[in-house]
């Protein structure tokens, strides 16, 4: 009778411990970063030179640059869960439709609130910042915004890949002439990869 009473008593036992197992496995699945927790992320892709106009929206025009490549590198800190804020930059290099190239550097600082669902990440957020060119003989220091969003696929807590799409917007100020001021708009594609550094 003892031998019974000791095997329901454990029979009981494993119950609870798988009832709350899978209960704390999806709290800690929908806590996946902790504040102070660092990540730095990788992309490649294309960039695709849309149309430019003036402060006033007028004289709308299409850029005269071809499609071209951009590679880049972000580091955030988590604040929470959800919201980060780090910096990154950006390489993109295309050619002219007359053969001449075009060279971009951009430097930015980035705000970024990230959802996650069942192992799925999704950042929405964007950066200000300050693009570098050149452009044949021409070079430029202009600032940037570029608002973003993304989707990722999280293995584990340190490593997730996905794909990310910004929208690159240029101000081209002409202080002695603000009639030819200009704001340029380019759209980015990129594959990334993500790798977390616990705290």
């Amino acid at each position: 009778m003892k031998k019974l009473y000791l095997l329901i008593y454990l029979l009981a036992a494993q119950l609870v411990f798988a009832q709350s197992g899978p209960t704390e496995g999806a709290r800690l699945d929908q806590m996946l970063y902790m504040r102070g927790d660092t990540h730095i992320q990788l992309n490649l892709g294309m960039f695709f030179p849309l149309f430019a106009g003036g402060f006033n929206f007028q004289n709308i025009s299409a850029l005269t640059l071809n499609p071209g490549f951009n590679i880049g590198a972000n580091v955030d800190v988590h604040l929470d869960n959800n919201l980060k804020m780090g910096g990154g930059i950006v390489f993109l290099t295309a050619q002219g439709i007359n053969a001449v190239q075009a060279n971009f550097i951009t430097l930015n600082f980035r705000t970024i609130y990230e959802f996650h669902v069942f192992g799925w990440s999704f950042p929405v957020g964007g950066s200000a910042g300050i693009q570098i060119g050149s452009y044949g003989e021409s070079f430029a220091i202009n600032p940037i915004l570029r608002p973003e969003a993304g989707v990722f696929y999280s293995f584990n807590r340190q490593w997730s890949i996905g794909a990310t799409a910004a929208w690159g917007i240029t101000f081209e100020p002409v202080f002695n002439n603000m009639n030819r001021s200009r704001i340029g708009n380019m759209f980015e594609v990129m594959l990334s990869g993500r790798y977390y550094f616990e705290q």
